[in-house]
């Protein structure tokens, strides 16, 4: 998965339900289904070790990540690092 890849998330911690008792202010399934770009990797910045190895990319999503009442996860708006086995390329 490369930046500028144009993405859907599939599924969120490899579910497609959120967790009872889920923080809504971090239900990121209610972005299952929703597209954006890759614009960043953790091979390109230094926070790689941050995600204990596991594969993320940052997500800049097309939809407005407050306007769902969620939180980002990094400076850039409407971003979020996110597992690359949760995302299906769409281009």
């Amino acid at each position: 998965m490369k930046v500028g890849s144009r993405v859907k998330l599939d599924t969120f911690h490899g579910t497609k339900t959120a967790p009872p008792g889920c923080d809504p202010k971090k239900n990121y399934w209610k972005l299952i289904g929703v597209q954006g770009v890759v614009v960043q990797d953790p091979f390109t910045c230094c926070k790689y070790e941050r995600f204990n190895n596991e594969r993320s990319v940052l997500v800049k999503f097309d939809s407005a990540l407050e306007s769902l009442g969620l939180c980002c996860n990094d400076s850039a708006e409407n971003s979020l690092w996110i597992p690359a086995a949760d995302l299906l390329i769409v281009n």
